[in-house]
Parts: C-alpha cells; structure tokens; sequence
C-alpha cells in the first residue's frame, strides 16, 4: 500500500481557527497540506517499519519520538524490534564491512 503523503512536518498548536488541533503538518505529494495526530505519525512509522523496511531510528525520527519511545511503543504493541544481525551469515557480512572500513582508516 503506498502512502500518499509523505513526512515533511512541523509542529502546530491550538489556534483561533483551530481550537484543540494540535498535531504535526505534512506536505501532501499534490503540495497541499494535512494536519496529522501524533497516533497517526506512530501508526505511519510502524507501517513503514514493517512493510517497508524502515528502520527503528528512522521510524522514530518519522513518529517524533526518541529512539528508545518507538522501541518500546513497539513493544507494546506486540513487534519485535529489529536490532542487530538475524542470522550468522548477517553477522559475519558486518564484521567484514567494519573490518574493510578500519582498514581504510589507517
């Protein structure tokens, strides 16, 4: 499912034309804007993280939490965060892009 909108925010707060709106603005793909509630910024955050492969730091950055706010907002809702290597061959692939990266620092 592709999402329409994507997450260029900014804060609001209550205002004269909107009493108790509050929420986060983003950009719609035609240019026109939405007001989005937080929940929503965190449901949107927890799509992506599972169908598209976003990851817990950007997750977070998209729900306006802290990195360890989206990890235990995940747990809660029952998802297992991602972190580290899943298999042995991811590990060792890691392991092997530090070491090629240490050795381009001497």
């Amino acid at each position: 499912m592709d999402i329409p909108w994507r997450t260029h925010a900014s804060a609001t707060s209550p205002s004269a034309a909107n009493p108790g709106v509050t929420g986060f603005v983003v950009r719609t793909e035609d240019g026109g804007r939405r007001v989005v509630h937080p929940d929503l910024r965190i449901g949107l955050a927890l799509y992506r993280y599972e169908h598209e492969g976003l990851s817990l730091a950007k997750a977070a950055a998209l729900a306006g939490v802290s990195w360890a706010q989206m990890k235990e907002i995940m747990l809660e809702r029952g998802i297992q965060p991602r972190l580290g290597p899943e298999t042995l061959e991811e590990a060792k692939e890691e392991v092997e892009v530090l070491r090629r990266y240490l050795e381009g620092q001497e």
